[in-house]
């Protein structure tokens, strides 16, 4: 059975203030049911928000940080482990490999595969 990695009050603030400096006051969140742990904080006056969450979705062991605009177009994505608080890049080239895949196969529903065999032809040739 999955267990999610721990998540406190106290270490997300730390792994906040290791990229933005963040007033303890304005952290918000907590534990949720299903073993979801998640921290905000507003960053700055032009709405972006820093976030902190155990590994609830993605299962990965690892303790997620993004920063995003407020309205979640642009958003910079960080994992960390939670026994050191380093940067894990394999998580994070890992999540960009499968955001990449997802982004390909939502290209080919939205043109169809005939199409998209087309487009990739056309593009790369007929090797």
């Amino acid at each position: 059975m999955w267990k999610p990695c721990k998540l406190t009050r106290t270490n997300a603030l730390k792994l906040m203030r290791q990229i933005i400096p963040v007033p303890l006051n304005v952290i918000n969140g907590g534990v949720y049911s299903a073993g979801v742990v998640c921290y905000t904080a507003p960053v700055g006056l032009k709405g972006l928000e820093i976030k902190v969450e155990n590994d609830w979705f993605a299962r990965n062991g690892c303790i997620k940080l993004t920063i995003s605009d407020a309205k979640g177009g642009n958003r910079l994505t960080m994992y960390f482990s939670p026994s050191t608080f380093e940067r894990d890049y394999s998580a994070e080239e890992f999540d960009k490999k499968e955001a990449a895949v997802d982004a390909r196969k939502q290209w080919v529903r939205e043109v169809g595969r005939e199409q998209a065999h087309k487009l990739v032809d056309q593009y790369w040739g007929n090797w």
